[in-house]
């Protein structure tokens, strides 16, 4: 995925200061927010902002080159994907 390829090459950069943290901190906003899906609702949504984000979580767990990064962010993600189990999407 080129986000993390993005993202590994920032990191590498110690001026960026917390891009990492601000990065995952946006993505947990994008993901926790709300849908708006009613229940009378008949056309399939295709594009939702949170689905998204935690798909672009779930990568940079996956990347092995950012392994020794992410560990302070495995709580948070615990959370979130337990909290998604009741949502509507």
């Amino acid at each position: 995925m080129a986000f993390a390829a993005i993202l590994i090459s920032i990191l590498k950069d110690k001026s960026r200061g917390d891009i990492l943290g601000k990065t995952f901190t946006q993505l947990f906003d994008i993901a926790h927010g709300q849908t708006n899906i009613q229940d009378n609702q008949t056309e399939i949504l295709t594009d939702l902002p949170q689905v998204h984000a935690i798909n672009t979580l779930r990568h940079l767990f996956m990347d092995t080159n950012l392994a020794h990064c992410v560990d302070t962010f495995v709580a948070d993600a615990f959370k979130l994907s337990i909290t998604s189990f009741s949502s509507e999407m």
